[in-house]
C-alpha cells in the first residue's frame, strides 16, 4: 500500500489532502458551498506538515500559498470562482506544496472545463456555449486579439467548482 512507504508528514499529508478533497466536494455539491473550516484546517495543516517534514522549505510553501491568495482574489474578484472556492485554491496550494501545485492546476482546468462542459448540457446550454467559443477563437486569430462578439445570452450555469479544484489537488497529489 501507498501509505506504507511514506513518511509520517508525507502520509499525513496525504490523509489531508484526501479528506479535504472528499469533505469540500461533498458540500459543493450539496449546498454549493465550502464551509470556512475546511480552508482554513487545511491550510493549517499545510503550513505545519511541511514544516515538520523540512522547515528549509516552509517559506516556500507560504509563498505559494500567498500566490493562490492573489490568483484566487482575482478570479474572485472577476466572479469567476466563489470565495469558498478561492480560499480551498490557498489551500490545497499549502498542502500540495511547489513540487506538485502546477500538476494540480493543470488537472484542475481539465477537470473545471469538463465539469462546465457538463453543467451547461445539462442546462441544455451547451451548443449556444460553444458557438460563443467558436466566434470567441475565430474572432481572436483574425483580429489578432482584438475580438468583439455578441454573447448569446443562456442564463448562469452553476458550476461546483470546488469539486475541479479537488479533483485537480488530487491529481496533482497522486500523479
Amino acid at each position: 500500500m501507498i501509505l506504507d512507504t511514506l513518511p509520517v508528514p508525507d502520509m499525513l499529508l496525504t490523509l489531508v489532502v484526501v479528506a479535504l478533497a472528499v469533505a469540500a466536494s461533498f458540500s459543493d455539491v450539496r449546498s454549493r458551498r465550502i464551509p470556512n473550516v475546511l480552508p482554513v484546517a487545511g491550510l493549517g495543516c499545510g503550513v505545519v506538515l511541511h514544516a515538520m517534514a523540512d522547515p528549509a522549505a516552509l517559506p516556500g510553501v507560504l509563498v505559494l500559498a500567498g500566490g493562490a491568495f492573489v490568483v484566487g482574489l482575482g478570479l474572485f474578484a472577476a466572479r469567476v470562482i466563489g470565495a469558498g472556492d478561492a480560499k480551498l485554491m490557498i489551500a490545497f496550494a499549502a498542502l500540495l506544496g511547489p513540487d506538485r501545485i502546477v500538476t494540480a492546476a493543470l488537472w484542475c482546468a481539465v477537470a473545471g472545463g469538463v465539469i462546465a462542459l457538463v453543467a451547461a448540457a445539462r442546462a441544455k446550454v451547451l451548443i449556444p456555449l460553444l458557438l460563443d467559443a467558436r466566434d470567441l477563437m475565430v474572432g481572436w486569430a483574425v483580429r489578432g486579439g482584438a475580438v468583439s462578439i455578441e454573447v448569446r445570452r443562456t442564463g448562469d450555469v452553476a458550476v461546483p467548482y470546488g469539486v475541479a479544484i479537488s479533483a485537480g489537488a488530487l491529481m496533482g497529489w497522486f500523479a
